[in-house]
């Protein structure tokens, strides 16, 4: 979650929204990955966990998945296109 350091301006409500908004993108993240991948599977052990979510990380949910906020394009085309332009 990213911290937020309040201003004069901002106040208890704004500075919770931002916060709970921020939140809303990993729970998001974190239920997709349970849904589409580890809630099919038996790990024995941390390293085996570990090496799966890497995997559906960075050889699907990065490359291939589309995200809405994006455009409906993958992080790493959003990246790219990100690079170009800038």
């Amino acid at each position: 979650m990213r911290w937020v350091v309040p201003t004069e301006k901002d106040d208890a409500n704004h500075l919770l929204e931002k916060r709970l908004w921020d939140n809303a993108a990993m729970e998001s993240f974190f239920s997709t990955m349970k849904t589409e991948r580890t809630a099919r599977r038996t790990y024995v052990t941390r390293d085996e966990v570990r090496a799966d979510v890497f995997d559906y990380i960075e050889r699907f949910y990065n490359p291939r998945r589309r995200h809405s906020t994006l455009g409906q394009v993958s992080p790493d085309q959003f990246e790219k296109a990100k690079e170009c332009l800038g």
